[in-house]
C-alpha cells in the first residue's frame, strides 16, 4: 500500500507539471527515473517511447520539474522499497 501511495503521488506531481496542449490523446511512455534520498531527481531517460517526440520530451521535462519527488526521506526506506531507480509508465488519463 505504501508503494502504491508513493507511485500515485509521483504520478500526480508529474501530471501537474506536464503540458498537454497540442498532443494527441492516448499516448504513453516508460521512463527510468533515478533518485537520491529526499526525492531529488538525478536522471530521467526514456525506456519505451510513445512514438511522439514532443510527448516524450514533455514527459521528461515534467519529471525534472517535479523534483524533488514525494518519496520517503530516509535512505533505508528508499532502498527497501527500491525507489532509487524507478521504472515509471507515464500515461496521462485526463486530457
Amino acid at each position: 500500500k505504501l508503494l502504491r501511495d508513493i507511485t500515485n503521488a509521483i504520478y500526480l506531481r508529474v501530471l501537474n507539471n506536464f503540458i498537454k496542449t497540442g498532443l494527441p490523446e492516448g499516448l504513453s511512455c516508460e521512463l527510468r527515473i533515478k533518485l537520491v534520498p529526499g526525492g531529488k531527481v538525478v536522471g530521467v531517460s526514456i525506456i519505451n517511447s510513445s512514438g511522439n517526440d514532443i510527448f516524450d520530451r514533455r514527459a521528461v521535462t515534467a519529471v525534472e520539474k517535479s523534483s524533488p519527488l514525494p518519496v520517503p526521506d530516509d535512505a533505508e526506506t528508499l532502498d527497501r522499497l527500491d525507489l532509487r531507480d524507478i521504472k515509471f509508465t507515464f500515461k496521462p488519463r485526463d486530457y
